[in-house]
């Protein structure tokens, strides 16, 4: 099966068959407009020293240290955007009321059990975002078209059950990152399934009402 190509805005991605992604999306309003306006400038202006780096290099080594270090930034730049999710400061927190995300909870697993588009291997969800790890099958349809799916059942939902019919619910953008590697699969887990511990709501993974392992990675992940 070739590589299919699917688009985030106006920005084309690569997306091969049978691809495990990390994603992270967050309710609308989330974030004041502010500060994600300083994390991207901060960010912009990283990437960009960066590349000047690397600019007129074209050897092998220099290529993939571009890339190593440009994957970094991006990682750094998301944990600073989720460390100011997690405080939930701003903006709605529907996803801590039980009946929403059992809501979010039952569309991840409706369209891996019945519309069969991706193998779920763990969730988090927090009060205004949610982590998905989670592997596209064969005959998914693009990553951006299957989260669209679960984004707009949910959104309508949720609305209904809030009473808030017609508002924005997600906001459009979402955080994807294509695993690379068994360690970094991993990594990814670990992270998502903790995300509530490090924001000090639990002593224990385990402990969260809204999380979920796959029972062939739980017994590989340490307590």
């Amino acid at each position: 099966m070739p590589s299919k190509i699917f688009y985030r805005r106006r920005l084309p991605h690569i997306q091969p068959p049978e691809s495990a992604y990390s994603i992270t999306y967050r309710l609308a309003g989330s974030l004041p407009k502010s500060i994600i306006g300083e994390l991207k400038g901060a960010y912009q202006a990283e990437k960009f020293g960066i590349a000047s780096k690397y600019q007129g290099k074209e050897d092998v080594a220099s290529k993939e240290a571009l890339a190593k270090e440009t994957s970094a930034l991006r990682n750094t730049y998301f944990l600073k955007m989720d460390r100011y999710l997690d405080q939930a400061l701003y903006g709605p927190t529907w996803l801590s009321d039980p009946e929403v995300a059992r809501m979010v909870i039952d569309s991840l697993h409706f369209i891996e059990n019945k519309l069969k588009y991706w193998d779920i291997w763990a969730y988090c969800i927090m009060a205004n975002h949610v982590h998905l790890e989670c592997t596209l099958t064969p005959d998914a349809p693009a990553l951006n078209m299957a989260m669209k799916s679960h984004k707009s059942f949910t959104a309508r939902q949720a609305n209904l059950y809030l009473e808030r019919t017609g508002n924005p619910f997600w906001q459009e953008e979402s955080f994807d990152r294509l695993i690379r590697d068994e360690h970094d699969f991993y990594h990814r887990i670990y992270y998502a399934i903790n995300n509530p511990v490090e924001a000090k709501l639990v002593k224990s993974w385990e402990e969260w009402p809204y999380t979920y392992v796959h029972p062939e990675i739980r017994k590989n992940i340490v307590p």
